[in-house]
């Protein structure tokens, strides 16, 4: 009885320690487009962008779907395991409405850029874990890549580039 319990044993330790395998819901990464147009736009990487054209609402939603995905409550430390399950995360900005000349580029399946064809540029990533950032209207933790600098005002052109030069 004793040897078939010490692998059961192993097995439910590795299993335990194991990290939850997170893919986008089609398990592809997606790279470089441009919406324009209101609406829902789904990308093969998991995301939908929906831009709601009377209010000018900006909405992200992530869906993720893990092989195994595990759950701990910090409030009373009860572990929760699913199997075969997905998550959706919902992002906005209060502070984005589009405006004529605006556009989101979904630069990856982790790195959204929105400009609300004003002066408001958003930059939203995201790691696989669920976590997210913000960043914009000014400062950025990287470089704005230049097919979105091309799209966007000479007024926040230049607000951004004289932050990032240190003014």
């Amino acid at each position: 009885m004793k040897i078939w319990l010490l692998p059961f044993l192993l097995f439910a330790v590795l299993a335990g320690c194991a990290r939850h395998n997170a893919r986008s819901m089609t398990g592809a990464s997606f790279h470089g487009l441009f919406i324009t147009n209101y609406g829902r736009n789904d990308t093969e990487g998991g995301l939908s962008v929906n831009i709601s054209e009377p209010d000018g609402k900006l909405e992200i939603r992530r869906s993720q779907y893990f092989d195994v995905l595990t759950a701990t409550n910090p409030a009373n430390g009860q572990v929760s395991v699913a199997h075969n399950a997905s998550v959706t995360n919902l992002y906005s900005n209060e502070g984005w409405k589009a405006q004529k000349g605006w556009f989101v580029f979904v630069q990856n399946d982790t790195q959204i850029w929105a400009y609300d064809g004003n002066r408001f540029l958003w930059l939203l990533r995201m790691d696989k874990s669920g976590n997210s950032w913000s960043y914009g209207p000014r400062t950025f933790p990287c470089k704005v890549p230049a097919n979105v600098l091309n799209r966007i005002s000479a007024d926040a052109k230049n607000q951004i580039m004289s932050q990032s030069n240190g003014s």
